[in-house]
């Protein structure tokens, strides 16, 4: 009876060690969705400071040169393609967020549960002697 409370136990605890592995895989992807969500902000920057300068120069140039034009209207896009990707990643960021709590959560369920059969086995040690 003592080694099959060992084994579940040693099953427990390497289902926690599993648990935990995957959510440090979580953490890491976390990372990498934050670091290319502000790569995203700081393109999004970068292209905002270059419509800035397209506008001024399509005041100063309009009606010459309706490349400009075309131009302003593709830096117009791009910019919406990276504020748009930068919503994707920030959503993805918050279900990972969501996922990341919800492993918490669980995680501390399992250890109550280790908790209570840690107690059962003790008290059934106890009633035997």
């Amino acid at each position: 009876r003592q080694k099959q409370q060992e084994e579940e136990v040693t099953e427990l605890k390497g289902a926690l060690e599993a648990f935990g592995g995957r959510r440090k895989e979580q953490e890491e992807e976390i990372a990498r969705l934050t670091e290319s969500s502000a790569a995203v902000a700081r393109r999004e920057a970068e292209l905002d400071a270059t419509l800035a300068r397209l506008r001024e120069e399509h005041a100063q140039w309009q009606g010459k040169d309706i490349s400009i034009s075309k131009e302003l209207n593709a830096v117009r896009a791009a910019a919406e393609d990276a504020r748009r990707g930068a919503e994707e990643r920030e959503a993805e960021v918050a279900r990972m967020r969501r996922e990341k709590e919800a492993a918490e959560a669980a995680e501390g369920e399992n250890s109550r549960l280790m908790d209570e059969l840690w107690a059962e086995k003790e008290a059934r040690e106890a009633r035997e002697r």
